[in-house]
C-alpha cells in the first residue's frame, strides 16, 4: 500500500531542513556570508578609487588618451556594478549585520531570501573582476 511518500522525498525535505538551519546560523550561514562580501565590496571600492587616481594622474607616466578613455569606461562600468551591489544589499543591511535587528523573525526570512541574493551579488563581482583584469591589460601593454 503506497501513501504517496518515498524514501527519496524524505532525503529531500532533511537536505531542505539542513539547508535552512546552515542559512540561519549565525556564525556560518547568510549574515556571515552578507558580512564577508560587504567586506569584499569596501575592498573593491579602494582598489576602484585607487586605479581611478592613479589613471587621472601624469606622474610618474602619462598614460596615452586612448588608454585613459577606455580605462575610464571600464572603471565607470565597475563604478556601476558597485552601485548595484549596494542596491541588492540594502534590504539585507539591518537583518544581517551582527547582532542583527530586533525582530528576529524578518531576520531570519532575509537571512533565506539571501540565500538567493547571494548568486546574483558574487556575479556582480565576477564581472568587476573581469573588469579590473582588462584595465590591468590596458596597463600592462602601456607598460611593454
Amino acid at each position: 500500500m503506497s501513501f504517496g511518500f518515498s524514501i527519496g522525498d524524505f532525503i529531500a525535505l532533511g537536505n531542505t531542513f539542513i539547508k535552512i538551519y546552515t542559512t540561519l546560523k549565525d556564525s556560518t550561514g547568510s549574515a556571515a556570508e552578507f558580512q564577508s562580501l560587504k567586506l569584499i565590496r569596501g575592498s573593491l571600492a579602494t582598489a576602484l578609487a585607487e586605479v581611478q587616481a592613479r589613471m587621472q594622474s601624469a606622474t610618474p607616466y602619462p598614460f596615452p588618451k586612448s588608454l585613459v578613455n577606455a580605462a575610464t569606461v571600464l572603471l565607470d562600468k565597475c563604478s556601476q556594478l558597485l552601485d548595484k551591489f549596494d542596491v541588492i544589499t540594502r534590504d539585507y543591511a539591518v537583518s544581517l549585520a551582527p547582532g542583527g535587528s530586533a525582530n528576529k523573525g524578518r531576520d531570519a526570512l532575509r537571512k533565506i531570501q539571501w540565500g538567493k541574493t547571494k548568486d546574483e551579488t558574487e556575479e556582480l563581482f565576477r564581472r568587476f573582476m573581469e573588469q579590473m583584469g582588462m584595465i590591468q591589460t590596458l596597463l600592462a601593454l602601456h607598460n611593454t
